[in-house]
């Protein structure tokens, strides 16, 4: 018997302006995603890579945003950086 173990794919960030513009410009691209909401802390979670697109955060933030910032916000993440580059960052699982 084969028993299949969904792995979720998240990001904890810092609450702020640029972690709720994330959390947006992620809920747009992304179908199965769920945000949670503790004190001081973002958490999104998803069953699929999480991919967060540099263009989207920019038009909601109403300024140039770099996916290098994410530094700025993330406090830790569950899963694997499959890319990080000029134009987005997609984390999730290989395996």
């Amino acid at each position: 018997m084969v028993i299949s173990i969904s792995k979720l794919t998240g990001i904890d960030m810092a609450q702020s302006e640029e972690s709720e513009a994330i959390v947006h410009a992620v809920s747009e691209l992304n179908d199965d995603i769920q945000v949670r909401r503790m004190p001081g802390i973002l958490r999104i979670e998803s069953s699929t890579d999480i991919v967060i697109d540099a263009s989207v955060v920019s038009r909601l933030l109403g300024r140039e945003w770099h996916p290098d910032d994410m530094n700025l916000s993330i406090v830790s993440f569950f899963g694997e950086v499959k890319e990080w580059d000029d134009d987005e960052i997609i984390i999730g699982w290989s395996h």
